[in-house]
């Protein structure tokens, strides 16, 4: 069973991996709407969007997804909730081709935390974002413009 304090440190050094793939300092200067993708020769893109923000902290989705029979495929769609003000990040919830898991969800007008999706989402997060790492994944934030994404303008439509 892990101490509480691992659970900080996974959290710890899931921010520095996003902030050194993000190409940021901080995320702070981010709108939601902001979408940045990234082509590394040999792999899946690899995009940023930015879903929701609040003073404290930021929601975005960090995905690769693929097209199949004109469908787009999550492989895999991360939703993280970062929070630059303790230098922390978590895993919110995950999807790929066969699976959905969030890590808080309402029932019956009841919170609860899925305790080992949490656990094991987090440590799933931790290792992709060291493969993104070693892959060459890398964005330039703070120097891109942010187009519009696919998801974006889809939901526009409807």
């Amino acid at each position: 069973m892990r101490e509480k304090g691992d659970m900080i440190m996974i959290y710890e050094q899931i921010y520095k991996k996003l902030k050194d793939i993000a190409g940021v300092n901080n995320f702070r200067d981010l709108q939601i709407g902001d979408f940045f993708t990234v082509k590394q020769e040999g792999f899946m893109s690899l995009n940023f969007e930015v879903l929701a923000k609040d003073k404290d902290s930021l929601i975005i989705s960090l995905n690769h997804y693929y097209k199949q029979n004109g469908d787009m495929v999550p492989d895999p769609d991360v939703v993280i909730k970062i929070t630059d003000k303790y230098g922390i990040a978590e895993v919110l919830e995950y999807q790929d081709t066969y699976t959905y898991k969030q890590v808080y969800y309402t029932k019956n007008s009841k919170k609860y935390i899925n305790i080992k999706y949490k656990e094991e989402l987090n440590k799933f997060l931790n290792k992709w974002l060291n493969i993104l790492q070693k892959q060459g994944f890398k964005f330039n934030i703070n120097k891109q413009k942010s187009p519009v994404s696919y998801f974006s303008k889809a939901n526009k439509k409807r």
